[in-house]
C-alpha cells in the first residue's frame, strides 16, 4: 500500500508515532509537539494497517496509538517521498533533508527502524557488559565463517543460563555498534517455530539473525 496517497495530517501522525516508538496518547503528543492525531487521520491509518489504536484502562481512557510493522515500512518509504501538494513551507523544506537521510541509510544498509532501536535501549537499565561479550563469544563459536548470519535461536541456546530479558537488552545495545547487525529472515515461510520465538522485535520488525564483523567481535565500548 506504499502507493496509497496520505494527507499531511496522516503523514504527520506517522512521523510522530515513529518518534515515540511505543504506544502514546494524544496528551503526550500535544505536550511535546502542540498538536494531536485527529479522529479522521487515526481512523484512516488504522484502516490502512499502519497504526493500532486502543482505549487505555486508566482515567479518561484515552486512545493509545502505535505504529504497526507496515507503518514502520511506510515511514521508511516516506523518507524518499516528495512533499505532498498543499504542504506548508516548513514541511516542504523538511523533505529534501529526509531524502538525504534515506540515501544515507540505504547506502549503509540500514532501515529507519534501526535508528529507533536506540530509543528502546535508552529506556532500559544498563546491564553488565559481560553479557554483551558472551553474545560475541557465542556468535564466534557458531559462525561458520566471518560475517556469517547466525540464528538467534542458536545464540539464545548458547546462553541458556541467562534470562531472555538480559539477552534482549544486550542485543539491543550491540545493535547500536558499527559492525553488529540484527536482520530479519528474508524467507519468512522457512522459519521454524523456535526461530520465530527467538526473534527480537526492533522498530516494529522481528529480527531473526545476528551478524558481527571481525572488527566488532572484540569487546567494544557502548556509546
Amino acid at each position: 500500500m506504499a502507493d496509497v496517497d496520505l494527507s499531511v495530517p496522516e503523514r504527520t501522525a506517522l512521523w510522530v508515532l515513529m518518534h515515540f516508538v511505543e504506544e502514546v496518547p494524544n496528551s503526550r503528543i500535544a505536550e511535546e509537539f502542540g498538536f494531536t492525531i485527529d479522529a479522521k487521520a487515526r481512523d484512516r491509518l488504522v484502516e490502512l494497517g499502519y497504526v493500532t489504536c486502543r482505549r487505555a484502562t486508566g482515567p479518561g481512557r484515552p486512545f493509545l496509538h502505535e505504529l504497526t510493522e507496515a507503518g514502520w515500512k511506510r515511514c521508511g518509504t516516506e523518507l524518499s517521498a516528495r512533499a505532498p501538494k498543499g504542504a506548508d513551507k516548513a514541511y516542504r523544506l523538511m523533505h529534501p533533508v529526509l531524502n538525504d537521510i534515506a540515501r544515507f541509510l540505504a547506502h549503509h544498509g540500514f532501515q529507519i527502524a534501526d535508528v529507533y532501536a536506540s530509543e528502546v535501549t535508552r529506556a532500559q537499565e544498563p546491564e553488565l557488559p559481560a553479557v554483551d561479550d558472551r553474545i560475541r563469544a557465542a556468535y564466534l563459536d557458531l559462525a561458520a565463517e566471518p560475517e556469517a548470519l547466525v540464528n538467534l535461536d542458536q545464540v539464545r541456546t548458547a546462553l541458556a543460563d541467562l534470562s531472555r530479558e538480559e539477552v534482549d537488552k544486550a542485543l539491543l545495545r550491540l545493535d547500536l555498534l558499527p559492525g553488529v547487525y540484527l536482520v530479519p529472515e528474508d524467507d519468512q515461510r522457512s522459519l521454524s517455530a523456535r526461530e520465530r520465538a527467538a526473534a527480537i522485535r526492533i522498530g516494529g520488525e522481528d529480527k531473526h539473525r545476528l551478524c558481527i564483523t571481525p572488527s566488532a567481535a572484540a569487546p567494544h565500548p557502548v556509546p
